[in-house]
Formats: C-alpha cells, structure tokens, sequence
C-alpha cells in the first residue's frame, strides 16, 4: 500500500506539469482504485479515455471498472470503444465475451472469443471460454475441440473431458 501511495503521488506531481498525460492518468486512476479511492480512479480513467483515441488500454481499465460497479452496459462499450481502437486486441475481445457469456449471449460471446484467439492463440483461457459459448449453443464438437486445445496448451489447468455445463 505504501508503495501505490508513493507511485500515486510521482503520478501527481507528474500531472502537475503535463495534464494531458493519459498513460499518468490512467495508471494513477489504476492506482486509485487499488488503494480503494474508487471515485478518483473512475475520474482518471475517465480523463484518460478522453485523451486517448489510439491507445485501448484506459478504455480496457474503465471497463474493468464499470464491471466490477456492475455496469455491464456501459462495461462492453468500453470494451468496444478499445476494439474500435485496436481490432487486434485481445484482452478487449475476451472482456466482452466473458460478459456476454454470463449474459448467456452465446453467439456474440463466441464471435469475440474467436477474434482473441485469432490474435492470440496461445491463451488456453480462451479456448477454454470459447467451448463454454459454444456448449451454450449445444455444439458439442467445437467444444469438445477447444477444450482439447485448452487442455494441450495448459493440461494441469485444463481438462479435456468432464466438462458438464448446464444452461
């Protein structure tokens, strides 16, 4: 704690000179909401959103933020906002799905598990997430072949058969 309070305040002083600085902003915003100072980090992150038009970090973090309020509306446009940014990005890619699969939104869930595995498919998580949406949609083969794939990439974590969900 002691630290976050030391980097919060290297932040501060950081912004004192350049307030336009939304990577300081973000990351003190980050700070905030670790230390509990949740209305100051939802103000900076904010902030940062603002400034920030081709960086989809700070939009991922507001995400976070408006996820853990239990927004989740305005969670997946934040979400979004940081796929217009950057396509490729699959840590938004996989926030969006992890919400519209506990939404039981199987399709659009599984359209955005596939785009982050297609730019990084290395995660088994993804796989792994990707069977639950198709399971959701009572295609048993494809999940069946992502939890394989999980389960090569990651076999102490992931399993491949025994996977019962009920929807």
């Amino acid at each position: 704690l002691e630290e976050y309070e030391y980097e919060i305040t290297r932040l501060t002083r950081l912004l004192l000179s350049t307030r336009d600085d939304y990577i300081a902003l973000n990351n003190r915003g980050m700070l905030y909401l670790e230390t509990g100072q949740d209305q100051k980090g939802f103000e900076d992150l904010k902030k940062s959103c603002d400034l920030s038009t081709t960086d989809p970090m700070p939009h991922t973090n507001l995400g976070r933020y408006y996820l853990d309020e239990k927004s989740t509306g305005l969670a997946i446009e934040s979400y979004k906002r940081a796929v217009e940014i950057d396509p490729q990005n699959s840590s938004a890619h996989v926030s969006i799905a992890d919400v519209l699969l506990s939404q039981r939104l199987y399709n659009e869930a599984l359209h955005h598990y596939t785009m982050a595995i297609s730019s990084r498919d290395d995660f088994p998580y993804f796989y792994a997430q990707r069977a639950k949406a198709s399971d959701g949609l009572k295609n048993k083969e494809n999940a069946k072949l992502d939890r394989e794939k999980a389960h090569k990439l990651d076999p102490r974590r992931f399993r491949k058969t025994l996977w019962v969900f009920r929807f």
